[in-house]
């Protein structure tokens, strides 16, 4: 099975709807800011110096070390990489290394209180999880 560029460049724009629409997953935003501005938030030189993001670096001449790849080179080389995984992985599972999950408490258990203050200092030293939320921190890759 081979895959063409225009349909991912289909499921991109349907995961960027997606996104856009959606109002839980901050992260899948912050995802979706560094893929489309080739800068890694977090990382000062990437964001001074527009370095091109791993994997790309090394894909292209040594000359347009400077230059930034667009969204659409991104998905074409994407598209070029998942069609020839069989011969060459290194692209695709340099994505899957970076998959993980990110766990957020969604409820605490609350222990009996008489009294009726609220406050966001903490009042005990231990809080008791009682139900958490799981999102998948993967690369929009």
């Amino acid at each position: 099975m081979s895959f063409d560029v225009t349909e991912v460049k289909a499921a991109y724009i349907k995961l960027k709807s997606y996104i856009y629409y959606d109002n839980t997953d901050v992260i899948l935003r912050k995802k979706l800011v560094e893929f489309e501005s080739n800068t890694i938030k977090d990382d000062l030189l990437s964001y001074y110096f527009q370095s091109i993001p791993q994997p790309y670096n090394k894909i292209g001449d040594v000359f347009s070390t400077g230059k930034p790849i667009t969204v659409d080179e991104k998905l074409e080389l994407l598209t070029q990489s998942l069609n020839n995984y069989h011969e060459d992985s290194s692209f695709i599972d340099f994505f899957l290394n970076k998959l993980d999950v990110d766990v957020y408490p969604k409820t605490l258990r609350e222990e009996p209180d008489e009294k009726n203050f609220i406050t966001n200092k903490r009042v005990t030293d231990t809080y008791f999880l009682d139900r958490s939320t799981t999102f998948i921190d993967a690369p929009i890759e």
